[in-house]
C-alpha cells in the first residue's frame, strides 16, 4: 500500500517537473493600434498589459474526512489559466484509508483567484466521478454507497505566490458523495503547489 502511494506521488511530481516555464507577458501594439491616433493626448505613456493564457498544474495532498474516518488524499490537476483570476482544468486524485481500500477521482476543477497579488483568496468547485471499492465509506450495508459516486467539492483557501510562476495553496471545504440513492457529506483540507 505504501509503495503504491509513493509510486503515485512520484508520478504526479514528475508531471509537475517536466512542465515548461510560463509567465505573463506584455503584448506589443498591433498595426491597427499603431495606425489609430490616440483618443486623448496625455503626458505619460500607458502600456497596456494583455494576459497570455498559460498552462498550469496543481498538485495537492491532504485529508478528506467522512463518516468519522480520515482518508489520505493526493490530487493532480492540469489546465489553463484563462486570465489571472480563473483556472479551468481536469484532475485525477487518489484517496485511501487503512482497511477501506483505494478510491480514484476524476474531477473537473474550476478555481477563482480573487486578487492578482502575491497572497490571494481562492474559491474552488470540483465535480466529477469517484470510483471506489464496495463499502469504501461505510461498514453497514444500509449506509453503503455504490461503487461509483458523483463527487462534488466546494471550498475556499489562500494562495501564496513564491515566484512569478510558482505558488503554494492551503484550502478546505465541503465534499458530497452520492450514488443517486444515498448521500454522504464530508470535509477536506489540502496543501498544494501551483505552477
Amino acid at each position: 500500500m505504501k509503495t503504491r502511494l509513493l509510486a503515485v506521488w512520484v508520478l504526479f511530481s514528475s508531471v509537475a517537473a517536466f512542465a515548461g516555464e510560463n509567465a505573463t507577458t506584455t503584448a506589443p501594439a498591433t498595426a491597427v493600434q499603431q495606425a489609430l491616433p490616440p483618443a486623448e493626448e496625455t503626458s505619460s505613456n500607458i502600456e497596456e498589459e494583455v494576459y497570455v493564457r498559460r498552462f498550469s498544474s496543481i498538485t495537492e495532498m491532504g485529508s478528506t474526512i467522512a463518516k468519522g474516518q480520515g482518508y489520505f488524499s493526493v490530487y493532480q490537476a492540469v489546465g489553463i489559466r484563462v486570465n489571472p483570476h480563473v483556472f479551468i482544468g481536469e484532475g485525477i486524485g487518489i484517496q485511501t484509508a487503512p482497511e477501506r481500500g483505494i478510491q480514484v477521482q476524476l474531477l473537473t476543477d474550476l478555481r477563482v483567484y480573487a486578487l492578482d497579488r502575491k497572497v490571494t483568496p481562492v474559491f474552488l468547485v470540483q465535480a466529477g466521478m469517484n470510483k471506489g471499492g464496495n463499502g469504501t465509506f461505510a461498514q453497514s450495508e444500509k449506509e453503503r454507497l455504490g461503487d461509483t459516486q458523483l463527487n462534488i467539492n466546494a471550498g475556499a483557501g489562500v494562495m501564496f505566490q513564491a515566484r512569478p510562476n510558482a505558488a503554494f495553496t492551503l484550502n478546505g471545504g465541503y465534499s458530497l458523495y452520492s450514488d443517486m440513492n444515498r448521500n454522504l457529506h464530508g470535509a477536506f483540507v489540502k496543501i498544494g503547489y501551483v505552477f
